[in-house]
């Protein structure tokens, strides 16, 4: 009886690719999990002939699928080695197509930025115009190149102190904490609506995000969904946004019954 890992017999080692295209599993199986549950594995065969290289044998190990391959040579010149990859997670029925174990390997994450925004949007750009000696000219604000003079309340000469230079002179943009987070969650499928909530407006994520500006809300991005096996990695992310941004500013989904 032969080893279908090492090809060997009862009687010793099976020659390599004996009948022609067959396919033998050789040593340096390998087999990787991500901390969502997701395995991979790599399964070298030997084959006899370049035709037989393209062959994995089956598209499943179980029920992970097929996802990739490579060849190369075998030493005798005449074989070669194919390592065939597969990819999934055993999800099991759960609740909603494997939602059960989506919640137990969700994956949080959370990007900071500066994002550099033009200074007519600064939510205070009344207070700092009138502080700092700008105007809006044709859309665009224009900072004196000085402040006035400060009001010297006496001073024995009679001459007012000169002006100082103005910091705000050529500022044309201003810094905004840009903040993202995501979950991202292992699915059977994609959820059918998906697509419905993105652009809306909400206080709350799913996990335990960080305290946020007051005057500040989540806005749904755009998902994203890879394939890996027979599974699907779905991210779903939110915006940190002015909470009186206006919703017509961005073009949601909007629901099922308008699709």
């Amino acid at each position: 009886m032969s080893n279908p890992y090492t090809g060997e017999s009862a009687g010793g080692r099976n020659a390599l690719g004996g009948g022609g295209s067959q396919l033998f599993e050789a040593f340096g199986m390998s087999a990787q999990q991500d901390k969502q549950g997701v395995w991979t594995v790599n399964i070298p065969r030997v084959v006899k002939g370049l035709d037989a290289a393209w062959d994995c044998g089956s598209t499943k190990y179980g029920n992970w699928d097929l996802v990739g391959r490579s060849v190369q040579p075998h030493e005798d010149g005449e074989h070669f080695i194919v390592t065939c990859t597969y990819q999934g997670a055993d999800i099991g029925s759960g609740d909603g197509g494997g939602a059960s174990y989506a919640d137990r390997t969700t994956v949080y994450d959370m990007s900071a930025t500066w994002e550099e925004e033009p200074i007519e949007s600064h939510p205070k750009i009344q207070e700092l115009l009138k502080k700092y000696s700008g105007r809006v000219v044709n859309g665009e604000v224009i900072w004196d190149k000085e402040l006035p003079a400060a009001a010297t309340g006496g001073m024995g000469d009679g001459e007012a102190p000169p002006p100082t230079k103005n910091p705000m002179y050529g500022v044309v943009r201003w810094k905004r904490l840009g903040v993202t987070w995501a979950a991202t969650r292992i699915l059977s499928s994609i959820p059918p609506g998906i697509l419905f909530s993105v652009g809306k407006k909400t206080g709350t994520v799913p996990g335990v995000p960080p305290s946020v500006p007051v005057g500040s809300v989540w806005m749904k991005l755009p998902p994203k969904a890879n394939k890996r096996g027979n599974v699907w990695s779905v991210t779903e992310e939110w915006m940190l946004i002015d909470a009186q941004l206006p919703e017509e500013l961005v073009e949601a989904a909007g629901d099922a019954s308008e699709v």
